[in-house]
């Protein structure tokens, strides 16, 4: 079976449905952002604008599709030409900023194929680079993994926006600006208590465990307790 799975090709696309969803979900925040920023139209326009570029972007990623073939990983997108990799020239299996997309890229980092949670299929890709390159995912006892400076630009982006939305719903005149902003400014609360608490700010390798820092204490996950890695 083994040597089947290394002979076949295969794809990975992401949901058509989440597509559609982008799509859908694009116009609702600009009709949203302006209403709620009735008294300041430069202000909705300007918030309008981060949105739309944020989730044309995902979506942009979104139309990609991954495939696995004997020889090495290629990726494919509109407009764009395609990405090869072959198996014996990856350099580097990584995370991104937000812990939800994986990069893989070559040893000048001038060829990149990167794919998020998202992707159908994404444990059968993760796991198929394990199997052919298993050596990019060993780590060395005394390594340690830490947020970055992109984490804390995360954080003020939310923060400021959260600020924004304050401002519109204290002094706005319309009721119903006030209620949108306050709604917007929850989600945009839970999303950062989700980031600061329930993410870990440090992971360090020892001979026999692994120990996780967060902002409620650090725990410790020994070596041989580790049943699964997915």
């Amino acid at each position: 079976t083994m040597n089947n799975n290394l002979l076949t090709t295969r794809e990975f696309k992401y949901p058509a449905l989440l597509k559609v969803v982008l799509l859908v979900v694009i116009p609702i925040f600009i009709i949203a952002i302006l209403l709620s920023s009735e008294g300041d139209l430069i202000l909705g326009l300007v918030l309008s604008g981060i949105f739309v570029a944020l989730l044309l972007y995902v979506f942009f990623k979104m139309t990609g599709t991954i495939r696995v073939e004997p020889d090495g990983l290629s990726l494919t997108r509109p407009l764009r030409g395609e990405v090869r990799l072959p198996w014996q020239e990856i350099a580097s299996v990584s995370s991104n900023w937000t812990d939800t997309d994986v990069r893989i890229k070559d040893a000048m980092g001038e060829r990149k194929i990167s794919f998020s949670l998202m992707l159908n299929g994404f444990q059968q890709l993760v796991d198929e680079v394990y199997r052919r390159r298993p050596d990019l995912f060993a780590v060395t006892p005394g390594q340690e993994f830490g947020v970055g400076g992109m984490y804390w630009l995360q954080v003020a982006f939310f923060s400021f926006l959260g600020l924004l939305f304050v401002y519109i719903g204290l002094f706005s005149n319309e009721a119903e600006s006030s209620w949108m902003s306050l709604i917007f400014l929850g989600v945009l609360a839970l999303i950062l208590v989700g980031y600061i608490f329930f993410r870990p700010f440090k992971i360090a390798f020892e001979h026999d465990r692994m120990r996780i820092r967060s902002v409620f204490g650090t725990r410790e996950i020994m070596r041989n307790a580790v049943l699964d890695t997915r």
